[in-house]
């Protein structure tokens, strides 16, 4: 399948994240602004043992992963809650420090395509980091000159696993946008 397009990122804090059994508990989620891309990467520890000149014994295991994001705007009060970062009363948004960001979980969804039965056919599908904390990632500002350059919102998240054992859900091919919005929201408290 291929994938193209992505839409509504949102984030919201971990309230509790102690069974095993579960995925975390979330606050309210927040919207991240209107997605461009989101780019993950998987770290892994690997070893391999050889004897007898061959490899005898090899061992992959997850280690973290981070998860880039661009949006075209991040708001500032989800900046402050994403990064730990300071929203004063007057509006401004500092960033110190001494910030502290949450773990939290991120959710959006993308759309597909794939032929089933010789026939092409789209579908949508939602993909959720049940723990991941954000960083603030740079910006260029760049002037007006015979052109236009738009330069986007970013944050960059490192993901580990959750106390279930987790970093990354796929949800099953959606037929409807409206299904793969619905399970993004499922993970989280009101939205």
């Amino acid at each position: 399948m291929a994938f193209y397009g992505a839409k509504k990122p949102r984030w919201a804090a971990i309230q509790a994240d102690t069974d095993a059994s579960k995925y975390p508990t979330y606050g309210a989620a927040a919207s991240l602004g209107p997605l461009v891309a989101v780019t993950d990467a998987i770290s892994y520890a690997e070893a391999n043992n050889y004897g007898d000149n061959e490899l005898q014994e090899t061992a992959s295991e997850f280690q973290s992963m981070t998860v880039d994001l661009e949006v075209t705007e991040l708001p500032a009060e989800q900046s402050a809650a994403v990064f730990g970062a300071n929203l004063t009363e007057d509006g401004d948004l500092e960033f110190g420090g001494d910030d502290d960001a949450p773990w939290g979980g991120l959710a959006f969804y993308t759309n597909k395509q794939a032929k089933v039965d010789g026939v092409q056919k789209k579908f949508f599908q939602g993909i959720f980091y049940p723990k991941v904390k954000g960083s603030r990632q740079g910006a260029t500002y760049n002037t007006k000159g015979q052109s236009i350059t738009f330069a986007n919102g970013k944050a960059h998240f490192v993901g580990t696993t959750c106390a279930k054992g987790k970093h990354q859900v796929f949800s099953k091919n959606f037929d409807t946008e409206a299904e793969a919005d619905a399970w993004c929201d499922k993970w989280f408290g009101t939205t």
